[in-house]
């Protein structure tokens, strides 16, 4: 099957499922940024749990007057301020995205609490944070890329930092924390990215993102890979890297870069992730009784066999 006939049928399965009933009201999305902005615990008892949760997994220990103060005051979230209250001085289209989200999960992930969603200002490099029910969301993350402090990070990472980009990074925290991957052994290349594939079906499940745009490449980088789809599965049949453990190997095609070195100068980053996306494709494609939930076990993504019966 082609890219382009793929992409359509992952489009429409897209709209099929908005079709299928879900009623798919906003989630409210918790601005416990505004209230820890001034130093204060939030009065409404579940969001003082959800404060004292984020201190614990963050390192900040208990949420005393005095660290409340000290996190209120820090350079690293008080820089974003006054950002935050521009871009999202409305989150009305982030709860709709983040609704849609949590309409579907308890389809798609069966046993997955649907959790409460919690916005903050996360001084680390990671934007979306999963504590048991709670999904706590750095705002300062999704900015847009031409944000003055985003200056220091690489262009694909900028890109990356887009208020279109949160449903898409909340809904993927989701996916990874509930079916982590955990094959046995040390996993080889093929492994990863048969559960990227699943994790990318998945995720474009909860959100509506097509399948191959998850991973945010651009569309030039999209058109490259469509491009050249044969070569670059030629060259890692040829140079057996489909069956390598070498942390390297996955590194280069699995990670967030500027480039998947291993292939070529000009070969996007992640790049095995996309055609992770494509074997998935091909097995769902064949395989319509398939569930993309059963795709994100070991009982897919480590046997042998899911790359044959793909058809890819």
């Amino acid at each position: 099957m082609k890219f382009s006939e793929l992409l359509i049928a992952a489009v429409l399965a897209g709209l099929a499922a908005a079709c299928t009933g879900h009623r798919e009201a906003p989630a409210p999305l918790r601005r416990i940024d505004l209230e820890l902005a001034g130093g204060a615990m939030p009065s409404d008892p579940a969001d003082r749990r959800a404060v004292e949760a984020l201190f614990a997994v963050s390192g900040y220990g208990e949420p005393s007057d005095s660290a409340l103060r000290t996190y209120a005051s820090s350079p690293s979230i008080t820089v974003h301020a006054a950002a935050v209250d521009s871009v999202f001085a409305s989150v009305s289209g982030v709860e709709k995205g983040l609704g849609r989200i949590a309409s579907r999960l308890p389809d798609l992930l069966p046993g997955v609490a649907v959790p409460r969603f919690y916005a903050i200002v996360s001084p680390f490099n990671q934007s979306v944070i999963v504590a048991d029910t709670m999904v706590f969301i750095g705002l300062n993350h999704y900015l847009g890329e031409e944000y003055g402090p985003y200056g220091y990070f690489p262009d694909f990472i900028r890109r990356r930092k887009t208020p279109g980009r949160l449903p898409v990074d909340v809904a993927e925290a989701l996916v990874r924390v509930s079916r982590p991957f955990t094959p046995e052994g040390s996993p080889t290349l093929l492994q990863a990215m048969l559960y990227e594939g699943a994790v990318c079906h998945a995720v474009s499940e909860l959100t509506g993102t097509a399948p191959e745009q998850v991973p945010g490449f651009s569309p030039a980088e999209l058109k490259f890979l469509a491009d050249h789809e044969d070569d670059v599965w030629r060259l890692m049949a040829e140079r057996k890297w489909l069956y390598s453990s070498d942390p390297a190997v996955l590194r280069s095609f699995i990670a967030l870069s500027p480039a998947a070195t291993l292939l070529s100068s000009d070969a996007p980053g992640a790049a095995g992730r996309w055609t992770g996306t494509r074997i998935v494709s091909a097995y769902l494609a064949s395989h319509p009784e398939a569930k993309v939930s059963d795709l994100l076990s070991p009982g897919f993504y480590a046997d042998p066999a899911s790359l044959r019966e793909s058809g890819y």
